[in-house]
């Protein structure tokens, strides 16, 4: 993992759900929409405040060797402006550059806001969050289940795992190590299916109709429609600003 997202008291943490995914979303569409690198470096320095409000760990070294090889193989894939360079068959164009530059810098913003807005609060609450502002009924169990049986099955097969290696399993590159791990990702598979079923039927037991119901509603503040309000003229200023150059 390049960016811990943990959940912890902070600025961000103190804004109301809805209000967090109302600002995120025009960020999000401006830096998807950015072509220029000055608007894109501007965009990670905004996407840096935000991560230090949010008080994200960022892990600069593992996040820089994960794009690493992006950033080598995209200049080749470019082929605009002025050669810097060209040998058959590669070229490496002056728009190629800018296109990774442009494209790292999107990244890196991108990433530091979405841990931002994880590190706010528990998806969950993010699910509450999005289901008062529209989304499907059942989206949001199917993201609230997912999250929680990722987590399941996991632990799933670390045990089995466990299991393996006290019986002297060890996994090579052979027939009977691919038999082997085959066997226990199809044994993983059923007995999440056999567990879906269990819990399926529990919650039916205790009187689940499928609607998704909070336990708790949260009031919007000023500060809350502030955020907001910044968050659209900052994504507007971005694309304005991109336009224009």
């Amino acid at each position: 993992m390049a960016v811990e997202s943990t959940s912890r008291p902070s600025w961000l943490a103190r804004r109301e759900g809805r209000c967090r995914l109302l600002a995120a979303l025009p960020l999000l569409m401006a830096l998807s929409l950015i072509r220029d690198w000055l608007p894109a470096l501007t965009a990670l320095g905004l996407a840096l405040l935000v991560a230090i409000l949010g008080k994200v760990h960022i892990r600069w070294r593992g996040l820089i060797f994960s794009m690493l090889p992006v950033a080598l193989l995209l200049p080749w894939t470019v082929r605009h402006g002025e050669i810097l360079f060209e040998t058959s068959p590669l070229t490496l164009t002056e728009g190629g550059v800018m296109f990774v530059i442009v494209f790292m810098l999107k990244t890196l913003a991108i990433l530091l806001l979405v841990s931002a807005l994880l590190a706010s609060a528990p998806l969950p609450a993010h699910v509450v969050a999005a289901r008062r502002l529209g989304l499907p009924n059942l989206f949001a169990h199917l993201l609230t289940l997912t999250w929680r049986y990722v987590f399941v099955l996991r632990e799933e097969w670390a045990r089995l795992r466990l299991a393996l290696r006290v019986r002297g399993f060890r996994n090579r590159m052979n027939r009977h190590g691919r038999q082997t791990i085959g066997h226990v990702l199809g044994s993983i598979l059923v007995r999440g299916h056999a567990r879906a079923e269990r819990v399926g039927q529990a919650m039916r037991c205790r009187g689940f109709d499928g609607q998704y119901r909070e336990l708790a509603a949260s009031a919007v503040k000023t500060p809350d429609w502030a955020m907001v309000l910044a968050a659209v003229m900052i994504a507007g200023g971005l694309i304005g600003w991109d336009v224009i150059r």
